[in-house]
């Protein structure tokens, strides 16, 4: 109740969501758990580079790719205290 559509996006809780994946899987490939070769061709392609061939590698990889997820949402929030709100305009970037 009295929760609105303001016109923009979830971008916040989706990002961290997806940062959190991200994490998650770095810290399954850091305990050796290498994904099959189907899986690691998925992965390559929506990184858009080669999947490593050590665990350690692929570690660091989605590790990394954690931060970027997280760096870009940094710079949409920092302008507000770092508060988070539920949407981001679509149009300025800024949240709503």
């Amino acid at each position: 109740p009295g929760d609105t559509y303001a016109g923009g996006n979830p971008w916040v809780l989706t990002t961290a969501a997806l940062a959190t994946l991200f994490y998650r899987g770095s810290l399954e490939l850091a305990g050796g758990m290498m994904p099959d070769a189907d899986a690691q061709a998925v992965w390559a392609d929506a990184l858009g580079e080669d999947f490593p061939s050590s665990a350690s590698a692929a570690a660091d990889l989605f590790l990394r790719a954690g931060d970027s997820v997280m760096i870009r949402l940094r710079s949409h929030v920092v302008d507000d205290g770092f508060h988070l709100r539920e949407q981001i305009d679509r149009s300025t970037g800024k949240q709503m």
